[in-house]
């Protein structure tokens, strides 16, 4: 007995062997389109030319070039604003420096000028003193009353020195003047007198002239003492130069 088969089940038969013959058949036109990556670089829009560019974008463009330009000349006009600035500030700094410089050098040399006038004040002051005492001291001492006879024989003896012997002059020996009138003066001497006689007495009684006349033949002993009283004639000679002069 033959089984009994069910028409549905055949039906599925049918339709599963068409399926199939479906997936071998070859893909369609339509399905080969689909399938197909689509191509941006030919779709893309080719690149404008400057004449075919917007006359708006064009002219954004160009007002944008032209403010950049605007904008880097301002910024190098700046630049060379601040170094111009820095340059003046550089001067005015270096003017101000050499101001102060020269100030200092004008106020050192105003010192230094006030402090040689107080100097010099001072040492006039000392100096007038000094002559003022000078004055006072020859003005003592000094009396005029030698005659022309004593100033002759006062000569006369100090030139027979010359005449001596090497190592024999003894501090007797030589005339030495007196001491309240050591220039020998007399009444008749006027101001001409009197600065011959002061010329003179400095020639014989200067320590360096009287050791170059009379140094070698001076008593070596005696040296000592001898010198040492030449000095105090040829101060008192120079004092009294002071009070005639």
């Amino acid at each position: 007995k033959k089984p009994i088969l069910d028409d549905d089940d055949d039906d599925d038969d049918a339709d599963s062997d068409r399926a199939n013959d479906d997936d071998d058949a070859p893909a369609s036109d339509t399905d080969a389109n689909t399938n197909k990556q689509p191509d941006f670089d030919a779709a893309a829009d080719p690149p404008l030319r400057e004449e075919d560019e917007d006359p708006a974008v064009a002219a954004r463009r160009a007002e944008l070039e032209r403010m950049q330009k605007e904008e880097l000349q301002r910024q190098a006009k700046e630049r060379a604003a601040r170094e111009e600035a820095d340059r003046k500030l550089r001067e005015l700094e270096a003017r101000r420096a050499k101001t102060k410089k020269a100030q200092k050098e004008m106020m050192d040399e105003l010192r230094r000028k006030q402090e040689e006038e107080v100097a010099h004040r001072e040492h006039q002051q000392r100096k007038t003193a000094a002559e003022a005492k000078i004055r006072q001291k020859a003005a003592s001492i000094t009396l005029a009353t030698a005659t022309d006879a004593i100033y002759d024989a006062h000569v006369a003896a100090y030139e027979r020195l010359r005449s001596m012997e090497f190592g024999s002059i003894t501090e007797a020996d030589i005339p030495w003047p007196m001491p309240s009138n050591v220039l020998l003066l007399t009444p008749r001497d006027d101001a001409g007198a009197r600065k011959k006689k002061i010329v003179r007495a400095i020639s014989r009684w200067h320590p360096d002239k009287f050791n170059a006349a009379f140094g070698a033949k001076l008593v070596e002993k005696e040296r000592d003492a001898i010198m040492a009283r030449v000095r105090s004639v040829s101060d008192a000679v120079i004092e009294l130069r002071q009070v005639f002069n």
